[in-house]
């Protein structure tokens, strides 16, 4: 419910994002809410290498929360749609089936068609699993054997880097009232947030802007559900709360030097402020809230940013710098990870006795010819 609606990364989602917020996370956890038509879920945009940004949401606030869709961008997949139109949902081989009374459509094409249609926003299925992150990667021996078929069917068989997975659908309907898509988004915010500010709705690309977020939110506190504040300093005046979050705030109390923590988070992930509601801290490169790419977090704000394709490393001067690298090599275990540059300078030009890379050392880096490699 708290990431409703919010386009995640696909690739971080079962790495990193909801085994944050859920103890023991497994992915049969997410198919089951899925298959038993208690979460649905739609893609907001393909990126490069297989992956993409996911929205999940609770069935009952999709249609609140769903954007316009788009059109098909091609003819095979607008044949899909109107098919899902008028049949319902169908599993791969039946799409395939039903396609190639006509004309042959292999699976494989079905198949890469209704991931791009699932990267669009236009279809659904009732289980992750075919765009699960890292299965467009599987290798072959990897794969799930397939049972042969006859001949006469005359169809391709699909791919073992293009699963099938359950049966594809397509979106529930959009809410026709705007009111009521533009209070749900609000509520949703809120509810994520806590306390609601300027940067926060434009970072949620907000229909109309927060002048039109502005009307919605005035009439909410109105209604007594949220409260005009001033918490965040430097974030502007027009800030909005919800009963008790200026509560929870003033409870927080400065942590002891020797308690501070830190957590690395994906750098796209809600909860991870900056690029967003703060704007990054001075560095040697440019970070961003793009997928795949890390943050780790201290007290006082970033410590590492690890950016996509996990080459090139941007630190900020801390004394935690060991605790970042170490928060930061125990999420990344088990991925493959050279690390080229630090702060913009190849790992080759800087010595071997340098903070920063005897932080990374004593996390367990190695150093090799190519860079920095995390140890399995």
């Amino acid at each position: 419910e708290l990431l409703a609606g919010q386009p995640l990364p696909a690739s971080q989602l079962e790495s990193a994002i909801l085994p944050a917020r859920v103890r023991d996370y497994a992915p049969a956890l997410l198919d089951e809410l899925i298959t038993r038509g208690e979460v649905v879920w739609w893609g907001a945009g393909e990126l490069p290498g297989g992956d993409g940004w996911i929205c999940l949401a609770p069935v009952d606030l999709a249609p609140l929360l769903l954007p316009d869709a788009p059109e098909p961008a091609d003819l095979l997949g607008a044949r899909i749609v109107a098919l899902l139109g008028e049949r319902g949902a169908r599993f791969l081989r039946e799409i395939a089936e039903e396609l190639s009374r006509d004309a042959l459509v292999p699976e494989v094409e079905v198949a890469k068609s209704l991931r791009a249609l699932a990267w669009a926003g236009l279809v659904t299925n009732d289980t992750w699993e075919p765009m699960r992150a890292g299965a467009g990667r599987r290798s072959a021996r990897s794969a799930r054997p397939m049972r042969a078929r006859g001949r006469r069917s005359g169809l391709g068989r699909p791919r073992p880097d293009v699963p099938s997975g359950g049966r594809w659908s397509l979106l529930p309907a959009r809410d026709a009232s705007a009111t009521a898509r533009q209070l749900a988004t609000l509520e949703t915010l809120l509810d994520r947030n806590g306390i609601l500010t300027r940067e926060a709705v434009a970072n949620a690309g907000f229909p109309g802007g927060f002048a039109a977020a502005y009307r919605v939110l005035n009439a909410l506190e109105e209604a007594g559900r949220c409260r005009r504040v001033y918490a965040l300093e430097g974030l502007g005046a027009a800030q909005f709360a919800l009963p008790g979050a200026t509560d929870l705030l003033r409870s927080l109390a400065p942590r002891d030097q020797g308690s501070a923590t830190v957590r690395t988070l994906a750098a796209a992930d809600p909860a991870q402020p900056y690029g967003a509601l703060l704007p990054w801290p001075v560095a040697a490169t440019r970070p961003s809230r793009a997928a795949g790419a890390w943050v780790t977090l201290g007290e006082t704000g970033p410590l590492i940013y690890l950016a996509r394709g996990r080459k090139s490393l941007t630190t900020w001067a801390s004394d935690a710098l060991p605790e970042a690298a170490e928060s930061l090599a125990h999420t990344l275990a088990g991925q493959s990870t050279t690390i080229q540059r630090i702060d913009g300078t190849v790992i080759g030009e800087i010595a071997a006795d340098d903070s920063r890379v005897q932080a990374l050392v004593g996390a367990g880096f190695a150093q090799t010819p190519s860079g920095l490699r995390l140890r399995r």
